[in-house]
């Protein structure tokens, strides 16, 4: 039955048959639904009339009758309808008895949270892209929830797994770029992170992903915010009258700062500005020290300028996301340069200097140029 159809997923899923994998992960949902006598019907509604058939004969063989007759009470399609009822027959045939008050009741489940909590990375360059995790342990049980998140694309990648609170911990602790960069992962609270996800969910194509958040979200009785409220929250941190005075030089503070350490443009604006950067080296009319710095200088402003074009909305992003993490670590003039360049409090030369020295930290050969200093091969610094 129920468990029997389980274990045929996972042999279907191991011979490669990946489009099987949300439905799996619903039936073991309804599994452990049924240990604590209750069917999540955001579940139900993943699986195919196939496994279908397998819960109703679950429930049959450990006579739930009440769960099987609410079961009725859904929005079901024909085929499954039809499945529902021949199953209903074939017990009365048998002489029992079948609750009529529940044949009406909604399926549901208890969503009482036992343990909870949320975190977040800075946004990991300048993409703005983040990761996001959601620990519940609950009635339903324990999961953790990772998702990628993109200010363009919504959510790129999102994964559920049933683990224990250690397990999540550790998962969240070991996170790395490479071999070298450990980012810190900081504790947001849960209105940050369904603010967060609202967000992301407007914006992705992906219906798999969707799915998965809003069975994990419904599962836990979990509810989003309205998009206008959540788009709206950012700009309640900081009272404009109220911002602190910011440090002197805030681009560098900020680009010296672990929170923007990994920010470097897209490859297409790098490759372009290297191509012209090694043009001006090997230029074949004869420059001098300050006539080089002066090409040098006009095409980090050219490429720069692009790239602040190009990555406007996901700069922004990644600006606001970054001064409410800053905030909350207590960085309070780090994160009201941040939301300031943001939000475009600052001076606009301000976004034009922060971006050009994203741009140029990548090119510390050229950048040596810039002091009209003799200078060596000009090549990208990553």
């Amino acid at each position: 039955m129920l468990r029997e159809r389980i274990v045929s997923l996972e042999q279907a899923l191991a011979r490669g048959s990946r489009e099987l994998e949300p439905e799996l992960e619903a039936l073991k949902a309804l599994e452990r639904g049924l240990e604590s006598k209750s069917l999540p019907e955001a579940e139900l509604g993943r699986i195919s009339a196939e496994s279908f058939e397998a819960v109703l004969l679950e429930l049959a063989a450990r006579n739930e009758l009440e769960l099987l007759a609410g079961v009725g009470g859904l929005r079901l399609d024909r085929a499954r309808q039809k499945l529902w009822k021949k199953t209903l027959h074939r017990l009365k045939s048998r002489g029992l008895q079948i609750p009529e008050k529940a044949a009406g009741a909604k399926v549901t489940f208890p969503a009482r949270i036992i343990r909870e909590w949320a975190r977040a990375t800075p946004v990991i360059s300048i993409t703005g892209e983040q990761l996001l995790y959601y620990f519940a342990s609950g009635t339903m049980g324990t999961n953790l929830l990772i998702s990628q998140l993109s200010p363009v694309e919504g959510i790129q990648d999102l994964r559920v797994f049933a683990v224990a609170e250690s397990q999540a911990q550790k998962i969240v602790a070991n996170l790395s770029i490479g071999k070298e960069l450990k980012l810190p992962v900081l504790e947001i609270g849960k209105d940050h992170f369904l603010r967060a996800m609202v967000a992301a969910r407007e914006k992705t194509s992906e219906r798999k992903f969707k799915m998965e958040l809003d069975s994990f979200l419904e599962k836990f009785r979990l509810k989003l915010p309205e998009p206008a409220d959540a788009a709206a929250e950012p700009s309640k941190l900081f009272d404009p009258e109220k911002i602190p005075a910011v440090v002197a030089r805030p681009v560098e503070a900020l680009l010296a700062h672990t929170f923007f350490s990994t920010w470097v443009f897209d490859q297409e604006t790098v490759n372009g500005c290297a191509r012209e950067l090694d043009e001006a080296q090997h230029s074949p009319i004869q420059l001098s020290d300050a006539q080089l710095a002066d090409r040098v200088q006009s095409i980090f402003e050219k490429y720069s300028a692009r790239g602040l074009e190009k990555n406007r909305e996901r700069i922004k992003y990644g600006l606001l996301e970054n001064a409410r993490l800053l905030k909350l670590q207590g960085e309070t003039d780090a994160a009201a340069a941040a939301f300031k360049l943001a939000s475009g409090r600052e001076d606009q030369s301000a976004a034009a200097e922060f971006s050009k020295a994203i741009l140029v930290r990548s090119f510390p050969e050229a950048a040596k140029q810039l002091g009209h200093k003799p200078g060596g091969l000009i090549i990208p610094g990553r």
